[in-house]
């Protein structure tokens, strides 16, 4: 007998892909950060000092993805170039992402959970 892990099939003969060292079927559901990062490719655009209200981001997300996904689930499964903070008003956003390609240019950064801007990189 063969291994299923090292020729790529499952046991029952379905394709298998490998995640965190494991094979998984590949018609598994997909984790939180595989769904954060597809919804964040398909309905934002990557700005640099963008800022997008968590809640309207949980609201928009719930609706456009099938799974149910907590907040906490949510916010762990964000990219760190995309992620939550503090700001104005002790309001949650998610940093360099707009729902428009127009926005500020100075990029965000969270730092022990709050905003703050990026300072450009001194050449010499």
């Amino acid at each position: 007998m063969f291994d299923p892990i090292i020729v790529g099939i499952h046991t029952d003969l379905s394709p298998v892909k490998r995640r965190r060292g494991k094979a998984v079927p590949i018609d598994a559901k997909p984790s939180p950060a595989e769904l954060v990062l597809k919804f964040l490719s398909q309905c934002t655009f990557d700005v640099d000092g963008g800022m997008i209200p968590f809640g309207e981001f949980r609201k928009r997300f719930k609706a456009w993805s099938p799974a149910e996904l907590s907040d906490y689930q949510i916010n762990r499964a964000l990219p760190p170039r995309h992620a939550s903070g503090a700001g104005n008003g002790n309001k949650t956003f998610i940093v360099n992402a707009s729902w428009t390609s127009d926005a500020p240019s100075t990029p965000l950064a969270v730092h022990k959970g709050r905003i703050q801007k990026v300072a450009p990189c001194k050449t010499s």
